[in-house]
């Protein structure tokens, strides 16, 4: 589970098996001492935290074992704080359900192992209604062998529904959502799809596009041959700069290539064909004798602590760059809302060693 907390050493947590039923609506309208009626603890376990000295909020990882399906609620208590405490439930439960619409207006639900993926053929799944604040039960339909059951939607009410074994009774009741209308793919459609050999050019380099070319309609799919198209190139400002006439052969693929203008403004540049087009860039680029790669960071930080980083430079021969002059630049980055985000970045300089570290 995870942790953001300040001003803290220490938390901790307590897990309570609940002993009601996952239609009971105080599970919806929990109240104090929730945990003393309805719950009995399981398990209790401390955990100390690191010091937040700079008063910020830090986040972190915890664990702690549920022993078996059912609900549970978990409560923290920090240290020193007398009387306050925080808690959520948890469904722990080892099923899934996929559902999709059917033609004739029925869903088709298959019941899986979560962990496995395997089907879980003796599932059961219940339809429920709300009722006072929690949910009754309407329907119940049994799984086949491959976990899938189909289920006959009742219109004009607002419907939940979960899955459940003899062993396995806690998963939450999930809205039941039904499409209006089961949409399928009846018309052909054919597809046309672009490839250049790299993503970055120089100017004045030659660029080798292919493209594939077929026909999809509903399952299937076949290639088109024979087909005649005009592949053209348009430069960063979208200036057509050449083109070329290609015919797709037996296997619905073609070929072409492009020499590049030099000089020319840099920039991306696109390749267009019918519908589709692929773009790619075009850089006055030197390219690199070297790779610089970073050991990854295993340690936690926080602000105000010194980040140690270890990076390795090597030619692609695999030898070191030895004792060359290394410039990095460090950035930060924050979100004040969804809508906002922030960056600010350092820059610096220094050398490597005879390893290349």
């Amino acid at each position: 589970m995870k942790v953001n907390y300040k001003n803290l050493t220490g938390i901790t947590l307590q897990l309570y098996k609940v002993n009601l039923p996952v239609t009971s609506a105080v599970l919806q309208n929990r109240t104090a001492g929730f945990e003393s009626k309805y719950a009995r603890l399981q398990r209790e376990e401390h955990f100390s935290l690191k010091p937040t000295t700079d008063y910020l909020n830090v986040d972190t990882t915890l664990t702690i074992q549920a022993p078996q399906a059912g609900i549970y609620f978990l409560k923290a208590v920090p240290d020193g704080k007398k009387g306050v405490s925080d808690g959520t439930l948890m469904y722990v439960t080892a099923l899934k359900t996929i559902y999709r619409p059917l033609p004739d207006g029925a869903l088709e639900l298959v019941v899986v192992d979560a962990g496995s993926g395997q089907p879980v053929s003796e599932a059961e799944v219940t339809v429920y209604t709300e009722k006072g604040g929690g949910y009754a039960p309407q329907q119940t339909y049994q799984a086949d062998k491959q976990g899938t059951l189909k289920l006959d939607f009742l219109k004009g009410k607002r419907y939940g529904y979960n899955a459940h074994t003899a062993a396995d009774n806690a998963m939450p009741i999930l809205n039941l959502w039904k499409n209006d209308y089961y949409y399928q793919e009846s018309k052909r459609k054919e597809v046309l799809q672009l490839f250049t050999d790299r993503s970055v050019y120089r100017p004045g380099q030659t660029v080798y596009v292919s493209g594939l070319v077929y026909e999809m309609e509903k399952d299937s799919t076949r290639v088109l041959a024979d087909k005649k198209y005009t592949v053209s190139l348009y430069d960063a400002n979208n200036n057509e700069t050449g083109k070329v006439e290609v015919r797709t052969n037996g296997f619905g693929s073609f070929s072409g290539q492009f020499v590049l203008p030099s000089p020319c403004l840099t920039g991306y540049f696109s390749l267009r064909a019918a519908d589709t087009s692929v773009s790619f860039k075009v850089e006055e680029y030197k390219r690199p004798t070297f790779d610089v790669t970073f050991e990854p960071v295993k340690v936690e930080y926080q602000a105000g602590d010194s980040i140690e980083v270890v990076g390795m430079a090597k030619t692609f021969a695999g030898a070191p760059v030895q004792h060359a002059r290394v410039h990095y630049s460090i950035s930060r980055s924050y979100a004040w809302f969804w809508r906002f985000m922030g960056r600010s970045s350092a820059l610096g300089r220094r050398g490597n060693d005879r390893c290349g570290r």
